[in-house]
């Protein structure tokens, strides 16, 4: 009989604390998450009751809550944003295409024909010629696709390549001017500069006379680059020197540009109506300048050019501004140190 007494009042208790423990879990909120379980939740009762009721605090009904950060544990995963990714460099493109024609042009604002004056403004831009030494005519196009573009009708004109230097010259009273010199004789490897001028037709109020300096010549192909490069020795590097065409008083200026074919970067010093220092990439069978290859004194400017002539010679323009806010431009022929080919003064 004892026994049996034992044994219901351990049902009856064990009953008892079970339903306080399912009541005490059941009271928990609805907006109760894993993060806000506290220290009251994982207490196991010992024994009776009266045990369970005194671990819970008077007035208290949601046994889930955290007392304090020390029993809230933090969240494991967290919105990190992505750090923003720098954008790729610019990747450097040649102004001429191997083998093709390439040419440069200085335009002056305004031009004078006499060119006994320092222009206001010069801009550099592309240029294509035609020679037709069979018909003996001549046309060319200034800044080609642009909305200033300059298109030269085609004129006669005085076409001479049977010696080196050769020359190019339009016809005396011709509305279409174009003087220069021929460098090379090959006309797969032409070499031309000098000076053009376009005057429009109108009556004479409103007559525009366009006009500049240019340089331009066959771009040399990939096997001529590499016979070159070659040709150079162990550390492939090149000395091209030569002159601008000049925008003060006709008078040309000197360049010096030197050539790392093995690594594919060039430095250059030009000294004319603004002296500075320049560097860059050498790319196919042209070369352009870096934005920070620029000396001090040159707050922005480009060197732009392409190797013609089979490469004996080295062709293009600049454009820049220095610290005082002065502008200069040119177009410039530098000639392969060692070539037979030199440059000549116009």
């Amino acid at each position: 009989m004892e026994v049996k007494k034992s044994l219901i009042a351990i049902g009856i208790s064990s009953a008892l604390v079970m339903g306080a423990w399912t009541t005490a879990v059941a009271k928990t909120g609805d907006d109760d998450s894993v993060y806000q379980w506290g220290r009251w939740a994982v207490l196991a009762p010992a024994a009776g009751v009266e045990e369970v009721i005194a671990y819970a605090p008077a007035g208290t009904d949601n046994l889930g809550s955290c007392e304090s950060s020390e029993n809230c544990p933090t969240p494991l995963f967290t919105d990190t944003p992505e750090p923003p990714v720098p954008p790729e460099p610019p990747v450097a493109t040649s102004p001429c295409e191997a083998g093709a024609p390439c040419g440069f042009a200085r335009v002056d604002h305004p031009y004078d024909a006499s060119q006994r004056t320092k222009p206001e403004s010069s801009d550099v831009v592309p240029f294509e010629l035609t020679l037709d030494e069979d018909a003996g005519t001549v046309a060319y196009v200034v800044d080609p696709g642009s909305v200033n573009e300059i298109q030269s009708a085609t004129v006669p004109a005085s076409i001479q390549t049977s010696a080196v230097p050769g020359a190019v010259n339009t016809l005396r009273g011709s509305p279409v001017v174009l003087r220069g010199q021929i460098q090379a004789r090959n006309p797969q490897a032409a070499l031309v500069q000098g000076l053009w001028r376009n005057t429009n037709s109108g009556d004479s109020e409103n007559i525009i006379v366009d006009g500049g300096e240019f340089v331009w010549g066959i771009t040399a192909n990939a096997d001529e680059m590499q016979s070159l490069i070659s040709g150079l020795g162990g550390d492939m590097t090149a000395v091209y020197q030569g002159i601008t065409m000049g925008t003060t008083n006709g008078n040309e200026g000197a360049v010096r540009l030197d050539i790392n074919f093995g690594n594919a970067t060039w430095s250059g010093q030009f000294d004319a109506d603004i002296s500075f220092a320049a560097s860059g990439d050498v790319v196919n069978s042209g070369f352009v300048s870096n934005a920070n290859g620029f000396s001090g004194n040159i707050v922005s400017g480009e060197v732009k050019g392409g190797f013609v002539n089979a490469g004996n010679n080295a062709i293009g323009g600049y454009e820049v501004v220095d610290t005082n806010g002065i502008q200069a431009a040119d177009v410039f022929n530098t000639t392969l140190q060692g070539s037979s080919i030199q440059p000549t003064a116009r």
